[in-house]
């Protein structure tokens, strides 16, 4: 038992770095931390990729457009014609923006479906688009891919799963 529990330590914390270094590399300045959204994604079973691949796609982590000034990485109630006024999700940091973020992903749009279903069509259970731009699905895969191809995040949380299953 001791062993297993080394190794699920072992594997999170090389996801969590690579996460980070996913972040960094994208948004050097952004306040999002990789520990708190692994173990976020970790809690609601969400993939690691598809949330950050949503989090570049939406805000550069929290570093450009609206979600500069309110920390919502993911733009939760953000709608194109809003100004800052209009938004009532704003954040201390980005950080405190996971949770809110991920529980909506799993009540509106994961509910009876998969990732694969989002990456095709991002709609909610009532059939209402996350985004107003046509080609959200399509930056939105394109991100995605580049993160499993070259950063083996699905890969690792995939591992982590394992270890966790077993403990």
């Amino acid at each position: 038992m001791r062993e297993l529990h080394v190794s699920y330590q072992g594997v999170k914390s090389d996801l969590v770095d690579v996460t980070q270094h996913y972040i960094d590399s994208v948004a050097p300045n952004s306040g999002l931390r990789a520990l708190i959204l692994v173990e976020q994604c970790e809690k609601y079973g969400i993939p690691v990729s598809f949330v950050l691949a949503q989090g570049e796609v939406e805000s550069h982590f929290g570093t450009t457009g609206l979600s500069f000034r309110t920390n919502s990485v993911w733009n939760v109630g953000a709608y194109d014609h809003y100004n800052i006024s209009d938004i009532r999700h704003k954040y201390n940091n980005p950080n405190d923006s996971i949770k809110p973020y991920l529980c909506l992903l799993d009540t509106n749009y994961l509910n009876g479906k998969t990732i694969e279903d989002l990456l095709e069509s991002f709609v909610d259970i009532n059939g209402n688009r996350y985004a107003t731009d046509k080609y959200y699905e399509s930056k939105l895969n394109t991100i995605y891919n580049h993160i499993q191809t070259n950063y083996h995040i699905d890969e690792l949380q995939s591992r982590l799963n394992y270890y966790k299953v077993r403990l």
